[in-house]
């Protein structure tokens, strides 16, 4: 018993209970530059990746050269320190409840509400992963005096440029605020190192707010100072196991890679499986580069004493082996010093974090099982919680009296040193984008499409075959710009009944423009320009655009239009027929004066506009022009009776969706016209504000010369007024060759954001072609599953798995059973809705769950 006690209390430290403070190894903050308590001054950058493994493999190749140049030139001690932490949504989430707050739409409120609720859960269950590299100032530390500081601060900067510069030519980028932030963004860092599990619901500004009250509340009647550590301090650190230690309410554990455990034969940016692999997994990696002189020296005397050995003990098989090694090792680094490689000492030590020590052991328990399978070998770092913790923050730099570094030590040159490239886990966060999904790795991806600085165009295309999820993607682009203010307008020239829900939920606009529709868009109505935008444009172009006449504007969309009716038009004719517009207008009491437009002196609404039947009217009541009348006449009655009549949709509604579904063929042109005059018409009133034009199946579109052209001048002149047009294909081989590719290519190429769902191999090698696919990214294309895409944004490739809320599911799906589930959703709805009726009417419902008795029972 007493044994077994024995045993047990030497897993326990006995180190006294202490504050959080001083289990802070940093004195001081200055200038960016951290002050250790060892008097070691450290630099800290933030590093954004890239997605390393969907490049070609030339292009690898080229970030591993440039990454080995970047040792070989960069500080002599360099700390590479990965970290997966939760995801940080909440600037997107604050957004989008003011815009919900905002917004005057009861029912695009509700959808607010639900892609607030998607944003929270994927902050709550994503990754983001996030790179720092360090190093130390390895010149003759001065003592505190100003100035002194002030030139390691320069010293220190000065490699931080040069380091930075190195990371350019791999692709990587260093994440920076100003210069006079730089002290605070590394108390950041800090302070979500020490508290990972808390920091997003405390941020760092809130924290500061209240130790600062604390100070003041306590000694606001005497100077006083705050020592820096208190800022970044976390409530509890406990030190009383010797597996873990606990921050707070998080356990961690320590694994580290021994110096015979690697595997020899590694690939460039083989930590991918560690810094992929689970939340709250970290990797940090310390890289010491030698002098060659040094190196070179004690590898001769290695390299006889090693042959002297072997010389020895040629009797002894075992101790003749090992010797062989030593000496083949010692030669293979010195033919390696030889060919220009410098020599490195390497430590790597991998850090588990979680809530619970079960869920640590599970973690470390998966991940040695998987080193194995690439031939590396981990081991639990036991008995040093606090030094491996401390060994692991930024700041921290390699200590030779420190014993895991000489546990874990691994002599290698440069070209084996650039392997461990770790930079290659990219997620992407805007701050100002839609949340579309999440990527490989867990992290949500949120594409900001109006973000010059990372994308040339705002424009995006998405294609996949039947069943990959294309319209579902599309539909919640729509519904997410839209609760976040962004007009949307959506032309579907097939399967437009798959927005109905979406427009009905988001209290949006669906117009039918087609055979037998009720629904009218008066072509011939100018449409008022919305005062607050006229005056936004009064104000940045002048007065220019606002005393352009809307009428001469509206005559030559109309001969346009009727140009594609009758083809061929003479030069009379079309003025014969301008000259019939305007006198139509003017039979109205409109004229090329814009003030004429309004039916009121307050100028409140415009007034009542001619229909094409009135143009008919007109052009019968000259000899000259009765051909014309007959020919557009044919748009007032039968298939062409929905371009007659006023409008009677609401086309102030920022939610609009266009079906063309039901136009027969020699209609479909005319109808797509209207569509998009209509639709460019809105978005053009407003250059200040995003907005979004969808053409789903813009194949079926690209199949008519004229709605070609029409979609590419989209493209070209929507982006001045701050509009993503996104474009969505099912058949992409009919898109890429009608006539001769001459337009799909030409789609493909200005739109800077692709999203490529499933699709079959042959439409993968036409992408391929176009887009400068790789193999690998080819092959996967044809691999995905539903809802799964390939996404290009600009420099920026990435596998995301697109995934509705249980709510966005209902609208945006198109299975059966989804439909079943969506249909008994909206008869319970329905009925909760009557009731509530009868009970506003009766103010007392009781008596329909009463028992009936008497004759009633009988």
């Amino acid at each position: 018993m007493e044994k077994e006690k024995a045993k047990r209390t030497r897993h326990i430290y006995k180190k006294p209970v202490e504050s959080t403070q001083q289990n802070i190894p940093l004195k001081d903050v200055y200038k960016g530059v951290a002050i250790t308590d060892k008097e070691r001054y450290v630099k800290v950058l933030e590093v954004k990746p890239q997605p390393f493994f969907l490049k070609k493999i030339r292009e690898q190749n080229r970030i591993s050269d440039s990454f080995e140049a970047l040792l070989k030139a960069g500080p002599s001690e360099l700390h590479i320190k990965t970290m997966s932490v939760p995801s940080d949504l909440s600037y997107q989430i604050e957004e989008i409840e003011k815009c919900t707050a905002e917004e005057k739409n009861e029912q695009c409120r509700n959808m607010g509400k639900e892609y607030i609720d998607r944003l929270r859960d994927a902050q709550t269950y994503g990754i983001s992963r996030r790179f720092f590299i360090s190093f130390p100032y390895s010149g003759k530390r001065g003592g505190l005096e100003s100035q002194d500081l002030d030139e390691i601060v320069y010293s220190l900067n000065s490699e931080a440029n040069r380091l930075t510069a190195s990371l350019l030519t791999c692709g990587n980028e260093i994440i920076r605020d100003y210069p006079q932030d730089a002290s605070k963004d590394l108390l950041k860092i800090l302070y979500m190192v020490y508290n990972r599990d808390s920091y997003l619901l405390e941020p760092f500004e809130s924290r500061v707010n209240e130790i600062n009250r604390r100070y003041l509340e306590k000694m606001a009647d005497r100077y006083f100072y705050i020592p820096i550590r208190d800022y970044i301090a976390p409530s509890r650190i406990s030190f009383m196991s010797h597996r873990y230690l606990v921050i707070n309410n998080t356990y961690y554990a320590f694994l580290y890679i021994p110096s015979g455990g690697y595997n020899p034969a590694a690939y460039t940016g083989w930590l991918i499986r560690f810094v992929s692999s689970y939340p709250g997994v970290d990797v940090d990696i310390f890289l010491r580069r030698l002098a060659k002189e040094q190196v070179i020296n004690g590898l001769k005397r290695s390299i006889g004493h090693a042959r002297a050995t072997a010389i020895d003990s040629r009797d002894t098989s075992d101790s003749y082996e090992e010797s062989l090694n030593t000496l083949n090792s010692a030669q293979y680094l010195k033919e390696g010093l030889s060919r220009g490689n410098d020599f490195y000492d390497m430590s790597i030590i991998i850090t588990v974090s979680a809530a619970s020590p079960e869920r640590i052991g599970y973690i470390i328990n998966e991940l040695i099982q998987d080193a194995r399978q690439d031939d590396i070998l981990l081991k639990e770092n036991v008995y040093r919680p606090e030094e491996s913790f401390n060994m692991v923050l930024p700041t921290s730099s390699w200590d030779d009296n420190i014993y895991t570094f000489k546990k874990t030590k691994r002599n290698l040159l440069t070209e084996g040193a650039a392997s461990i490239y770790p930079f290659t886990t990219y997620q992407l966060i805007d701050k100002e984008g839609l949340m579309i999904g999440e990527d490989s790795g867990g992290s949500p991806v949120v594409l900001d499409q109006f973000n010059r600085k990372r994308i040339n165009n705002p424009h995006i295309f998405i294609s996949g075959e039947t069943g990959a999820g294309k319209t579902t993607t599309l539909m919640l682009l729509a519904l997410r710009a839209r609760v976040k203010g962004m007009p949307v307008y959506i032309l579907a020239p097939e399967k437009q009944d798959e927005y109905k829900r979406v427009t009905s939920a988001i209290g949006g606009q669906f117009i039918d423009i087609g055979a037998g529709s009720n629904d009218r868009i008066n072509i011939m109505e100018i449409f008022p320009v919305d005062e607050s935008s006229r005056d936004k444009i009064a104000y940045i172009d002048g007065d220019s655009d606002v005393t352009e006449s809307y009428l001469i504007r509206k005559v030559s969309v109309l001969s346009d239009f009727f140009s594609i009716h009758i083809p061929n038009l003479s030069s009379i004719e079309k003025y014969d027929l301008e000259e019939a517009i305007i006198s139509t207008y003017e039979k109205f009491g409109i004229t090329s004066a814009n003030s004429s437009l309004w039916a009121d002196k307050a100028q409140t609404h415009y007034k009542k506009m001619p229909v094409i039947s009135d143009l008919v009217k007109q052009l019968e009541t000259k000899q000259d022009t009765i051909r014309l009348a007959k020919s557009i006449k044919l748009l007032t009655k039968g298939n062409g009776e929905h371009f007659n009549g006023q409008t009677n949709v609401n086309i102030s509604n920022e939610f609009v969706v266009i079906g063309l579904q039901h136009n027969s063929e020699d209609m479909l042109s005319l109808s797509i016209f209207m569509a998009m005059d209509f639709c460019q018409s809105k978005i053009m009133e407003d250059r200040t504000k995003n907005k979004f034009f969808i053409i789903d199946e813009c194949w079926k579109l690209m199949q008519n010369s004229f709605a070609a052209a029409g979609v590419m001048k989209s493209i070209r002149t929507l982006r001045a007024y701050s509009t993503s047009v996104v474009l969505g294909s099912q058949s992409i081989e009919e898109l890429l060759t009608f006539d001769e590719g001459k337009y799909g290519a030409t789609v493909l190429n200005n739109c800077a954001t692709k999203i490529l769902m499933s699709m079959k191999e042959q439409s993968a090698m036409m992408v391929q072609d176009i887009i400068d696919l790789s193999d690998e990214e080819t092959e996967s294309i044809t691999k995905l599953k539903a809802g799964q895409g390939l996404l290009l944004a600009g420099e920026t490739r990435s596998f995301i798995s697109m995934t509705p809320s249980e709510a966005e599911k209902m609208l945006t799906f198109t299975d059966s059973e989804t439909l079943e589930k969506y249909l008994e959703i909206k008869r319970r709805n329905q009925e909760e809705q009557r009731l509530k009726e009868l009970y506003e009417e009766d103010g007392d419902l009781d008596y329909l769950f009463e028992e009936p008795q008497g004759k009633e029972a009988a």
